[in-house]
């Protein structure tokens, strides 16, 4: 099975390995990232997923000989009263063109990060400002490693994610 990730990136990489090995165990499994360009950070839960569609599309036009594509993309999701959440937006779409979205685990923000992003602030930028001596962490283990002190890590929460997107194909007979 040919996967090409729509991103470089290793966490991406390794939740994407990890979750065919789970889900398809008896296949052999080959992960290709390819680098896309990121448009402007999703602020809404259909502009995150939207971005994740677009992934899959930039990433079956530089890649076009595979057996799936993936997407991921995090963003934040603002409430108007109450706290707002990170979340992200898996979406996988097969050789045929049939596409599956599933949402990875949403988390609430810091309200004193939040004040940050209301300012305006890039996502990134309101993150360094907030948290600067904890750079390192964010890019291993995500922000959901700086607010859980390392204990629940951004791969975490996108494997399962990948493995309900892939559901259809994992039993077609009941879809």
């Amino acid at each position: 099975m040919r996967v090409v990730l729509a991103s470089t990136n290793p966490t991406k990489h390794r939740a994407v390995a990890q979750a065919l090995r789970r889900l398809f165990p008896e296949e052999d499994h080959e992960v290709v990232g390819v680098a896309v360009t990121p448009g402007p950070p999703p602020y809404t839960e259909q502009r995150i997923l939207e971005a994740a569609r677009h992934r899959v599309h930039q990433a079956r036009a530089r890649i076009p000989e595979g057996d799936f594509w993936v997407g991921i993309e995090a963003g934040v999701q603002p409430a108007p009263r109450g706290p707002w959440f990170m979340t992200a937006w898996v979406v996988v779409e097969d050789a045929a063109g049939h596409w599956v979205p599933a949402r990875a685990g949403t988390f609430p923000l810091p309200p004193r990060l939040v004040v940050l992003l209301k300012q305006g602030l890039p996502l990134e930028e309101a993150l360094t400002r907030w948290r600067p001596q904890e750079a390192a962490r964010r890019r291993t283990g995500g922000l959901v490693g700086v607010l859980s002190d390392g204990r629940l890590l951004r791969e975490s929460l996108y494997v399962p994610a990948v493995m309900l997107a892939f559901l259809p194909w994992r039993r077609p007979e009941l879809w």
